[in-house]
């Protein structure tokens, strides 16, 4: 596992009190509204374009699922469809059923969304004509979540018929103005990437490259969000809400003109104040730091050169050193691309427990050896059974830690500091699941639904 992605997963567990990682609200009623984006999806060269349909719950609904049905014109297929959502289960990209094709994402209960879901549809036309098609969009059918577990959690699928919503397609032709037709050539986003600190905003700018006419606007998205506070407005105005709790967001503009033609810029969330932890690499020697008098600024005393302020983990390393709670790997580098060990995990813990005396404990592991960085940090940890070792009766702190080793050591550590919170939402079925080890599946469960550790794509957990 890589030192940066488990900065903010280690949050939770190192302050005084547990994040959830959901608050679901309750549904009174199955309602939505809807918008589609662009009116006109003029095709490439290659006769392929998208567009984009953006679904909202109302009525305080949180979604559960959403399914689609399109009217097709004859010779025009969809070839793949994507949700801007972290999770779920993807349906198969048009399926044909009754003369309507359908795709749509499902089993959201755990991860449920409150915010704006942008459905991308990439289309591609297959035929010689020239003259402009039209798809209808004949239905849309909400599952929606009322924050309940079990049965009672689910609204009745309720189908929504919108009649009359077309997107109108063009296929490529040079026609009476030879290759003086308007067209978007491209579309570029300032900045491309940037840090935004939660709680704050950041404005976002688009530039459309046009010819002959074409509109130069865009709709903006923003994705990968776990918190129905983040948004962005139609001026690309991101707001990042205080509590979110994704590392990382995209942020999205596409040409209301052609669908086709959309820039990115990539987002790093950084923790207000840098609030949060951790695991700390084993030291290869012992960094002496200047403790430094008051009218001497930390930041000019932060000793590693290879993490900048511009690094989206900066507020998290920073609080690590400032607190004692890690050593980097020589006294001016932290090497934040450092595969994580168990020795590490078990460091970090026991130093926040303010590095407890060890005197008197016995050594259960044959393979931790007297002196090593990690020495105390495993005997506390295991006297406190938040580490059990392999059944062969080893350790293995310099081994590289797997997903549901962490999920079991941060689960242990969250009963030992009896900080794990009443109010946890129904567990998420992963499609590997069978794969997670029987003493990891409660860990995995509790701190997934807890919002400290997620899944990847294709609901998979990669234990």
């Amino acid at each position: 596992m890589n030192m940066k992605r488990i900065f903010t997963k280690f949050a939770a567990v190192l302050v005084a009190v547990m994040m959830v990682g959901l608050f679901l609200p309750t549904a009174s009623a199955v309602a939505l509204t809807y918008s589609l984006s662009p009116a006109t999806v003029n095709l490439d060269a290659n006769r392929s374009g998208r567009f984009q349909i953006t679904v909202q719950p109302i009525e305080n609904a949180a979604f559960g699922g959403v399914d689609f049905a399109v009217s097709l014109p004859a010779d025009v297929t969809i070839t793949d469809v994507s949700y801007s959502v972290s999770s779920g289960v993807i349906g198969p990209p048009g399926e044909r059923k009754d003369g309507l094709t359908y795709f749509g994402i499902s089993n959201l209960m755990v991860n449920a969304y409150t915010a704006p879901m942008v459905c991308t549809v990439n289309i591609r036309y297959a035929g010689a004509g020239t003259g402009p098609l039209e798809i209808a969009i004949s239905e849309i059918r909400l599952t929606t979540y009322t924050g309940e577990t079990g049965p009672g959690g689910l609204d009745t699928q309720t189908v929504l018929p919108l009649g009359g919503d077309k997107v109108a397609v063009v296929p490529p032709s040079a026609g009476p103005g030879g290759d003086e037709q308007p067209a978007v050539t491209g579309v570029t986003v300032a900045p491309g990437s940037a840090s935004v600190t939660r709680g704050t905003t950041r404005q976002f700018t688009a530039t459309v490259t046009a010819v002959n006419g074409a509109a130069e606007t865009v709709t903006w998205q923003v994705s990968g969000s776990a918190n129905a506070g983040t948004t962005i407005d139609a001026t690309g105005l991101l707001t990042v809400a205080a509590g979110e709790t994704a590392g990382t967001l995209q942020v999205t503009a596409t040409s209301t003109f052609d669908g086709t033609k959309q820039a990115t810029a990539a987002v790093t969330v950084v923790p207000a104040g840098g609030s949060t932890y951790n695991p700390p690499s084993p030291p290869q020697s012992t960094p002496v730091v200047e403790t430094p008098d008051e009218e001497t600024p930390l930041a000019e005393i932060f000793p590693f050169t290879d993490v900048s302020e511009d690094d989206w983990f900066y507020g998290d390393v920073y609080a690590m050193w400032e607190n004692n709670l890690m050593n980097g790997t020589s006294p001016t580098l932290f090497s934040p691309n450092r595969t994580l060990t168990r020795g590490m995990v078990v460091t970090v813990l026991y130093r926040a427990e303010g590095s407890p005396g060890v005197a008197g404990l016995d050594n259960p592991f044959p393979d931790v050896s007297a002196g090593q960085y990690y020495t105390d940090a495993v005997l506390w940890a295991a006297e406190h059974e938040i580490v059990r070792g392999y059944p062969g009766g080893g350790f293995g702190p310099d081994d590289n830690i797997t997903r549901e080793q962490m999920a079991a050591i941060l689960y242990r550590y969250e009963q030992y500091a009896e900080q794990i919170p009443s109010d946890i939402s129904e567990a998420r079925a992963f499609a590997d699941g069978d794969g997670i080890g029987d003493y990891a599946k409660e860990a995995v469960a509790k701190l997934v639904t807890q919002g400290i550790i997620s899944g990847k794509p294709n609901n998979r957990f990669d234990p």
